[in-house]
């Protein structure tokens, strides 16, 4: 079967947009039966989509062997006016410059079954970019769902789901990729870290100034200033999104809301992880292809769908561990505010829970952020 292609732009470069003849040649059987569109703007390809599952009546016939995404529609828009990052923050990028697109579908698992689907997308995107004309070494994963080139974020994904049954849940897979800018980004990065240095240099003195007026320095509550306005929320998020929903079954964001609504003074500095830097595929790849980077993509997702649908994240996560660029290293767990946790980062488990060694022993986190801390 043909895939349904629907393009609203003109005929594009196939490096800054959608070839839909070369795409289609690239595609796997599977992919290329997805319904995909192509179109120019929009607020939100996520929320496009989620409100067509919604407004499904049912769920599409399936065999009794389907294990891959039943009903399966992609949505590609080169420029989003309400794309959303994780957690909320928003996502902003010029149109050819980033891969920005949704999935969607019937995948013949349960909500409770969906422990570990974001790690497991994390891992297609990982393996769709390793298998592009790149040096592969230089591709990794921290979790729960980042993709990393040369330690900095080059993705973000968002799932949300728009309904289910026992056997089945409607769900939204947004993707966006930073394809271009890997070197405006480093510059600036190095412009923001000077700013933030001359700016912590004044506070520095405008604390001591405090300090000597009323005996106490509150510098702490400068520094995580700082943190919270430079966070990730400039890196790769998808304009489909890489919010809370990203963590759909196995690394929710309601522990640390949790964390943050029960403290009883709301004037305590709240702990943040230190952002991760952003980056972009060219710093790997000299001239990257919307084209041949979807294209890889459909296909890996197509694969994970599959796998995940049959069997869960389980048979993915010596794969998933192999590529995390945290495991076997010091890092630092941040927890709904709370100070961060020192130990030396495991891998996963078998639905994507994080595996921390600390002093007391193994603990296995849900949720939270991890950022690596000197040995």
């Amino acid at each position: 079967m043909t895939a349904v292609v629907q393009d609203t732009t003109p005929t594009p470069d196939s490096h800054r947009a959608i070839d839909r003849a070369r795409l289609d040649a690239q595609l796997s059987p599977r992919a290329r039966a997805w319904s995909i569109e192509v179109v120019e703007r929009t607020t939100s390809t996520n929320a496009d989509l989620l409100d067509a599952f919604r407004h499904a009546r049912s769920a599409p016939a399936t065999h009794d062997d389907q294990t891959g995404l039943a009903g399966a529609r992609v949505k590609v828009a080169y420029e989003q006016t309400a794309g959303r990052g994780r957690r909320g923050r928003a996502w902003i990028a010029e149109p050819g410059d980033a891969l920005l697109f949704s999935v969607g579908g019937w995948l013949p698992r349960g909500i409770d079954g969906l422990g570990g689907l974001s790690l497991a997308v994390g891992l297609a995107v990982h393996d769709a970019i390793r298998a592009l004309p790149v040096d592969a070494s230089r591709v990794a994963l921290k979790w729960p769902n980042d993709v990393l080139v040369d330690g900095a974020k080059v993705s973000g994904i968002l799932i949300e789901t728009a309904g289910g049954t026992r056997g089945a849940t409607a769900l939204v897979v947004g993707i966006g990729i930073n394809l271009r800018g890997a070197a405006t980004i480093a510059r600036d990065i190095q412009r923001a870290a000077a700013a933030r240095s001359e700016s912590d240099a004044a506070n520095r003195g405008a604390d001591a100034t405090a300090a000597v007026n009323s005996g106490v320095a509150d510098t702490a509550v400068a520094n995580v200033g700082v943190h919270a306005g430079s966070g990730s929320g400039s890196g790769a998020g998808a304009g489909a999104g890489a919010g809370a929903g990203a963590d759909v079954g196995s690394s929710s964001s309601s522990g640390a809301s949790a964390g943050a609504n029960a403290r009883a003074d709301a004037s305590q500095p709240v702990a943040m992880p230190p952002p991760t830097p952003p980056t972009a595929l060219d710093a790997i790849w000299s001239d990257p292809s919307m084209t041949d980077l979807l294209a890889r993509l459909l296909d890996a997702l197509a694969r994970t769908f599959e796998t995940f649908g049959a069997h869960g994240f389980a048979p993915m996560r010596d794969a998933w561990c192999a590529a995390d660029s945290y495991r076997d290293r010091p890092v630092a767990l941040y927890e709904g505010g709370d100070a961060p946790t020192s130990g030396i980062g495991r891998g996963v488990d078998d639905v994507g829970h994080l595996l921390l060694e600390t002093a007391d022993g193994i603990r296995t986190i849900a949720s939270g952020d991890v950022s690596l801390r000197p040995a």
